[in-house]
């Protein structure tokens, strides 16, 4: 999502550390009016972003890109719009749109749908779903094939903190951590194949789980060479 907001209040900053090291979170409140008769306060979440803060001015007019993402925590819902991408006004009116997948372009103009900048698209005989970076937030394209579709009962545990406290918990108590590597490994082989494919060329790749089919360049970006010492074993 994008919006043309005046900068209203930069909040003072938060500073951490955690499992991946320090964090920086700052807060910014932006005035945004959508054409009609009343402006709205958005509150944005800056996270390690201590560039893009340091370059608003409360009264200047930025373009503001983010990700709206919301949360289950002990029973209660919070939602985070994180930033991930701000421009001065002027320079975003400059600005070529992102190297955007050619499909996700043309399925927003075709039926008005605000995709976003990441996501997943699972293309079907039927049609299109789509889904945000994390897998909570879904469409249907078109959105008619949604009608009928009862929401599944949900049949894995919930993770009542964090991913971090439930990899410790599942440790400590001896049993597998919900979304183990049964299911992390294949999903990050899935993932990295985006990487093979910018490497290789825009075509269609062919993968039996462990290498492609039809491209053999591929092949070549799916390992590496480890220096005397340090070598792994083939799986």
């Amino acid at each position: 999502m994008e919006f043309e907001g005046v900068v209203y209040k930069i909040m003072p900053v938060t500073r951490g550390t955690s499992a991946r090291g320090e964090w920086q979170r700052q807060d910014v409140v932006f005035d945004y009016n959508d054409g009609g008769q009343f402006s709205r306060k958005i509150c944005v979440t800056f996270f390690n972003k201590e560039s893009d803060v340091a370059k608003l001015r409360e009264g200047e007019t930025f373009l503001v890109s983010v990700n709206i993402e919301s949360r289950e925590y002990n029973g209660r819902w919070y939602t985070d719009i994180r930033a991930w991408r701000l421009q001065p006004k002027q320079e975003a009116a400059a600005a070529p749109m992102p190297d955007m997948p050619p499909i996700v372009e043309e399925l927003e103009r075709k039926y008005n749908l605000p995709l976003g900048q990441i996501g997943t698209l699972w293309m079907g005989e039927k049609g299109i779903l789509w889904q945000n970076e994390f897998g909570s937030a879904m469409q249907f394209v078109p959105s008619s094939l949604k009608k009928g579709i009862k929401r599944p009962k949900p049949w894995l545990p919930r993770i009542k903190k964090s991913h971090v406290h439930e990899f410790f918990a599942a440790i400590r108590e001896g049993r597998r951590a919900n979304a183990d590597f049964r299911f992390g490994v294949p999903l990050v082989k899935t993932v990295l194949l985006g990487n093979v494919l910018a490497q290789t060329g825009k075509c269609k790749l062919l993968w039996d789980g462990h290498r492609a089919t039809n491209n053999a360049a591929a092949n070549a970006f799916t390992r590496t060479t480890y220096r005397p010492g340090w070598e792994l074993p083939r799986v």
